[in-house]
């Protein structure tokens, strides 16, 4: 699997494992249930509770009261936060402002006197229950600071409406449907709505004053209008989808030593985790087994940073992963991501490591600093350099590649052209980059050779795609036909 992932195996193994593992968020007594009738209205005097998207958020998080008042602090470990408000009136407006999974984020809640004190979420189901109770965006609302319209009526009515569309993805996750979304303690074991969280994506479209919510594993939309109206239909969920989310703890573990497992001195478990058919640049299981023995072993540690469920096809899991090397010859930690990375189970229905499907790995992307003529930057970088490989990973097609194109922020949208050339002085084989035939305003530089290329980071798609721009090559043989697809990104460091 190369340096960004190679690893995996089980936490509980089982699907019935997870209860025994303490996992699941089966309501206890001290759970609050789903929407019970309004209290008297006592004061509250203290809302505490998570911030989280599928991860905890680092960053602040605010609570405005009707009144205009606001106090602001710094989110703790995990996302926790806890706020006196014994001196502010009700209702009350969350917003939690923060990194998670190397995204931005600012998700809103609500709490109200007839709430009562105790613990609330902030998280995209939360933001989106508020936004419906009061009929547009909830940063709009936070802002504007009337808050008459927002009541324990009109969120526990919006909740509802809310958690009838995405029930099926609870239920299947085994939470049931008196959970209250709002103040229910999500499990810190992907289990119940965690696992929702992983799959469940919610694009709010501030224009249209609706919200997408897509089911990453098959891909499936509804469309929910901000409005007290609500949208009509639910999600589809399959038994293949059910037992993913039932699951999504034992997978997350497996992910986890996807990263984790030492390569060297646990080999036996590492290739005992992967799937018999699988590849990841243009390795089989035996052909890893094989490079781990012989590389030269520089010991450092490996840590999961976080993953993201991607979808469901042809019976595999794609994921991203974030994973963080501490070398013993730095001082930091180098950050890497792998946009695309598969889990299959095998024939006993035991999920197993599936590898990228990369059958080659002809470009190599890193990040570069122009001025110093740094062949590898990973600090302070203000270029991105394509380099395609001449002595690719050999793979069943390799021999048939002659021209790849590169797709990405910062490239035409037509591609990136390189055609694969040989030397008659050395009858080698190499790679050039079709630069002329391109727009000459993109300012794209040749290197040494015309086999790496470099453009600038202050390129307005690459600033806006954030910290992770993928790169997608298409390979293609002598006749033009599609042979395979790689994606690629590059790595940064995080000095101590």
């Amino acid at each position: 699997m190369k340096k960004n992932v190679r690893t995996y195996a089980f936490l509980c193994v089982s699907a019935f494992a997870l209860t025994a593992c303490g996992g699941g968020d089966t309501p206890s007594s001290t759970q609050p249930s789903a929407h019970p009738p309004a209290s008297p209205a006592i004061p509250l005097k203290m809302v505490s509770g998570v911030a989280a998207a599928s991860y905890p958020l680092t960053g602040k998080i605010s609570i405005r009261d009707s009144a205009g008042k606001v106090k602001t602090q710094d989110l703790e470990v995990g996302g926790n936060f806890s706020f006196d408000v014994s001196e502010m009136q009700s209702p009350f407006m969350l917003r939690a402002s923060g990194e998670a999974m190397d995204e931005h984020y600012v998700l809103h809640a609500a709490a109200t006197n007839s709430d009562g004190d105790g613990h609330y979420n902030v998280n995209p189901i939360t933001d989106l229950i508020v936004a419906k109770a009061v009929g547009q965006v909830a940063a709009g609302y936070f802002n504007g600071g009337n808050y008459s319209n927002l009541t324990y009526e009109s969120l526990a009515k919006q909740e509802t409406a809310v958690q009838a569309r995405i029930q099926p993805l609870l239920s299947a996750a085994g939470v049931p449907e008196n959970v209250d979304l709002r103040r229910h303690v999500v499990a810190k074991d992907e289990s119940g709505i965690k696992a929702v969280l992983h799959v469940l994506a919610i694009n709010v479209d501030q224009g249209r004053n609706e919200a997408d919510l897509i089911n990453r594993l098959n891909a499936q939309k509804l469309v929910e209008p901000l409005s007290l109206t609500a949208g009509s239909g639910s999600f589809n969920v399959d038994a293949q989808v059910a037992e993913i989310l039932r699951e999504m703890p034992s997978i997350a573990e497996l992910i986890r030593q996807t990263v984790e497992l030492d390569e060297k001195t646990q080999l036996a478990q590492v290739l005992a985790i992967l799937h018999p058919d699988y590849l990841d640049n243009g390795e089989t299981k035996e052909e890893f087994a094989k490079t781990i023995e012989a590389e030269t072993y520089i010991k450092e540690s490996k840590k999961l940073r976080y993953f993201q469920i991607k979808s469901y096809q042809h019976e595999a899991l794609a994921v991203a992963i974030t994973n963080e090397y501490v070398k013993s010859n730095k001082k930091g930690r180098e950050i890497f991501h792998a946009p695309y990375f598969l889990y299959k189970r095998d024939h006993g229905g035991k999920w197993l490591a599936f590898g990228n499907r990369q059958t080659t790995n002809v470009i190599s992307v890193r990040q570069r600093n122009v001025d110093l003529k740094d062949s590898y930057c990973l600090v302070n970088c203000d270029a991105i350099q394509l380099s395609l490989n001449a002595a690719f990973s050999n793979g069943e097609i390799s021999d048939r590649i002659v021209k790849v194109i590169v797709y990405g922020p910062g490239l035409p949208t037509s591609g990136l052209v390189a055609n694969q050339l040989r030397s008659e002085s050395f009858k080698v084989l190499y790679w050039e980059f079709d630069i002329p035939n391109m727009v000459t305003n993109l300012n794209y530089t040749y290197l040494e050779s015309k086999s790496s290329v470099y453009f600038y980071k202050n390129n307005p798609e690459v600033r806006a795609i954030g910290k992770w721009p993928v790169y997608k090559v298409e390979l293609f043989d002598a006749e033009g036909k599609l042979l395979n697809n790689e994606n690629e990104t590059f790595s940064y460091f995080e000095a101590d």
